[in-house]
């Protein structure tokens, strides 16, 4: 709650936020959303070996929304939230529910055998 937060909140469009937007070392603040590589060198712990192949595609799409909506901000924070709230999340969905069908069929296909 706003009123526990120290740090003064970030405002953007005319909206006050609960976080900051300070380079915070401990924690992301707003700096991490405006500024990915602030994040990445200073938060990410564990996929810091996997950027080569995140921020391709990451970038990629990030860059292809901004240049779709370059006129209309409402349109990018639109799609933005459509394919990395709703997209993704359902890929990764369905493809770990093929894996685990697929990994059922083998462990069946290894019970018949014996």
């Amino acid at each position: 709650m706003r009123h526990n937060v120290k740090n003064n909140g970030y405002s953007k469009n005319g909206v006050k936020t609960i976080n900051s937007s300070d380079k915070l070392r401990n924690k992301c603040t707003w700096i991490c959303h405006n500024l990915t590589q602030y994040c990445k060198s200073n938060h990410v712990k564990v996929a810091k070996s996997y950027f080569n192949l995140t921020d391709k595609f990451y970038f990629k799409v990030i860059n292809s929304l901004k240049d779709q909506t370059q006129k209309e901000n409402y349109y990018y924070r639109c799609l933005n939230i459509l394919f990395f709230v709703v997209l993704v999340p359902l890929c990764i969905w369905y493809f770990t529910i093929k894996s685990i069908n697929i990994q059922d069929k083998i462990v069946e296909l290894k019970n018949l055998k014996k």
